[in-house]
């Protein structure tokens, strides 16, 4: 499985997407300093490109059916490189929003176009073990990111900080175009390839109520998501600084790439484990661990405090695989990738506001901590989401079956 062609650039697409999305939240350390602009106010412009995210991916998911996943994410990793190496030569704060704006509009493809791609080209009974190695990949994204950005604003400057990654995708999709060109790698299938009798979304594999609930766990989870995430670089500054005073940014953003990276290393085990039992209840249980872990890393203070922020992390990234699993079993292949992008859109609607919120609390008289007790009861209304979601009748039928999945 790991000599897959297509799990290795699915892998690669979700540490690069990562890590470029995850630069600007460290790197607006940097260019407050730089600007004098208020750090709030330079998270804010990240927010075109959140909303271009989520908008973007079910057309993504649309067109990836139609001319196939592979020369998508072409488009995704020249595109997304491409937007990164723009931001490296923004002159002030609107032009460095547009340039994110392009990244986010790119950054769209790969969710919605590499999931479904990548549950074409496994073979049955490694789905759930091939979703976890892609997550893993991606938390090792998330986890470079702030150490990344950290390491070259403090080496060069924040413009490195965004050159240089975004130089790294780009011949990837090159590779992949010239792959593609030699027919080394299928474009994948499309709608029209598929038979007649591809899974009906009927009652019996779309339950009743499976979709809404659904849909309400993503949009809470993103929102959870979005507003930690963008808020633990500045969070943990003052957590570290609180115990090393003289700790810089490249310190700062290697111990939150740390964090990051905890997230990572239950992806696998998920997966392996949404292979064997019901996804459903994997994803429940982790949902449920999350409200008291965001509010242990609210009030721990110093080493305990990003401990908890870890264990955070990870409870985030080991729903993932689950969740993947869950909507692929409710979805007829002959439409996979519009799924996604729908998923997609539909969790990262709220991920404006995750932005939102984490840069206006940074204003108020409860800070972070106030942002982290709702982000708690967020955690808490997604669980319950979840626990309605219904139980699979018709095991057998509802699951991806071998024919559906089989490489071409």
């Amino acid at each position: 499985m790991t000599t897959n062609p297509v799990l290795a650039f699915a892998s690669a697409g979700h540490f690069i997407v990562h890590l470029l999305l995850g630069l600007h939240a460290t790197a607006a350390l940097a260019i407050e300093r730089d600007w004098a602009i208020d750090y709030g106010s330079i998270i804010a412009l990240w927010t075109w490109g959140a909303i271009a995210l989520g908008a973007a991916a079910p057309a993504a998911g649309w067109l990836a059916d139609r001319i196939g996943a592979a020369p998508m994410m072409v488009l995704f990793f020249v595109g997304s490189g491409g937007g990164t190496v723009a931001a490296s030569f923004a002159g002030g704060p609107l032009s460095l929003s547009l340039t994110l704006a392009s990244l986010g509009l790119f950054a769209a493809i790969y969710h919605p176009v590499s999931l479904a791609w990548l549950l074409e080209g496994m073979e049955e009974g490694q789905r759930g073990r091939a979703v976890g190695i892609n997550g893993l990949f991606g938390s090792l994204g998330v986890a470079a990111a702030p150490a990344v950005a950290g390491l070259l604003s403090d080496s060069w400057d924040w413009r490195t900080a965004y050159l240089l990654p975004g130089l790294v995708s780009i011949p990837f999709g090159l590779l992949l175009a010239v792959l593609l060109l030699r027919g080394q790698i299928s474009v994948g299938r499309r709608a029209d390839t598929f038979s007649h009798d591809a899974p009906a979304m009927d009652d019996r594999s779309a339950p009743a109520g499976a979709f809404l609930w659904l849909a309400v766990s993503m949009i809470c989870s993103s929102l959870l998501y979005a507003a930690f995430t963008t808020a633990l670089p500045k969070w943990a500054e003052t957590k570290v600084i609180a115990f090393w005073p003289h700790a810089d940014l490249g310190a700062i953003g290697l111990i939150v790439g740390i964090v990051f990276l905890v997230g990572g290393v239950g992806q696998v085990l998920a997966g392996h484990l949404s292979d064997r039992h019901d996804p459903r209840r994997i994803y429940v249980w982790t949902l449920a661990s999350k409200p008291a872990l965001v509010l242990a890393a609210a009030f721990l203070a110093g080493p305990l405090g990003l401990f908890a922020a870890a264990l955070t992390i990870l409870a985030m990234d080991v729903t993932s695989p689950s969740e993947s699993l869950l909507l692929a079993r409710w979805t007829p292949t002959n439409r996979r990738s519009f799924a996604f992008g729908i998923r997609h859109a539909i969790a990262l609607a709220a991920a404006p506001a995750g932005v939102w919120l984490a840069a206006v609390s940074h204003g108020t008289a409860g800070g972070l901590r106030s942002l982290f007790i709702g982000l708690a009861c967020l955690a808490i209304v997604a669980t319950c989401a979840a626990m309605l979601l219904p139980k699979d009748r018709h095991p057998a039928r509802s699951v991806l079956t071998a024919s559906s999945l089989r490489k071409r």
